[in-house]
């Protein structure tokens, strides 16, 4: 099995003091689809956000094509 293209671990992320996200955890093969489901408010774009980079994790890691990237965000500040 090679390694995940998309790896989440405890991934948690929010706005500032409000976590949104808690404790996610998945693993995205190349060539796979996912799909999130859920209800309204249940975090959905949160995550999303979060895996573009656009929202800092705020706790746990996130890993793309095996490089760690939930430290490198972009902001308006950057």
């Amino acid at each position: 099995m090679t390694e995940p293209l998309l790896k989440l671990y405890q991934l948690g992320a929010g706005y500032g003091a409000l976590r949104v996200v808690w404790d996610v955890t998945l693993q995205i093969q190349a060539g796979e689809w996912a799909v999130l489901v859920g209800a309204s408010g249940a975090g959905k774009t949160t995550l999303v956000r979060t895996i573009a980079g656009l929202n800092p994790a705020q706790t746990g890691t996130l890993r793309f094509d095996g490089t760690r990237v939930d430290e490198c965000y972009w902001s308006p500040s950057h």
